[in-house]
């Protein structure tokens, strides 16, 4: 499953967010996976005061649910997070993993949140340009779609979208 993730700062109205998505189950507990810079602030004077998750699911009447997460783990340098959330609809399941290897010029499609107030989707698709020590991929995406998933040709999970770097031989997102 793949969630709309929002934070609160000093407010009660959405201050940020981005993208995230389910990497395993535990009972009834999900870890989700995204960006440090998703859930943190860009100014250190304003701290986090709630981090949202946001997701369809059918056991819930075909509604949009939202529960409150809790950070367990981040590194800022590599721009991860590890996200948990209680009480998980049954249907709300962790996206494959692809194990393989990774070939330049594979498509690959991106889901996200590009718009955290109107949009609640996107898809976006591109190819692998380049393969160093992160993927490079070749698409153009918009701010929401950080900590989005990335996947291969048969839906299976090869990376997370992080910030873009700027575009090199038409290369605009790192995953």
């Amino acid at each position: 499953s793949i969630v709309l993730i929002t934070i609160q700062v000093d407010s009660e109205k959405n201050d940020g967010g981005g993208t995230g998505f389910v990497i395993a189950r535990r009972n009834n507990k999900a870890l989700i996976l995204t960006n440090h810079h998703v859930i943190t602030t860009s100014t250190e004077n304003r701290s986090v005061e709630a981090i949202n998750v946001e997701w369809f699911s059918e056991l819930k009447d075909g509604e949009y649910c939202r529960q409150s997460a809790r950070l367990i783990q981040h590194d800022k340098q590599r721009d991860l997070a590890l996200i948990e959330v209680d009480n998980v609809p049954d249907d709300i399941k962790p996206l494959k993993l692809n194990p393989a290897e990774l070939d330049e010029g594979s498509e690959v499609t991106i889901i996200g949140h590009p718009d955290l107030d109107d949009s609640p989707w996107s898809v976006v698709t591109g190819k692998i340009a380049s393969i160093v020590s992160r993927l490079q991929i070749d698409a153009t995406v918009q701010e929401g779609n950080s900590g989005s998933p990335v996947f291969d040709k048969r839906d299976r999970v090869i990376g997370i979208l992080t910030q873009s770097q700027p575009p090199v031989e038409g290369s605009n997102a790192t995953g």
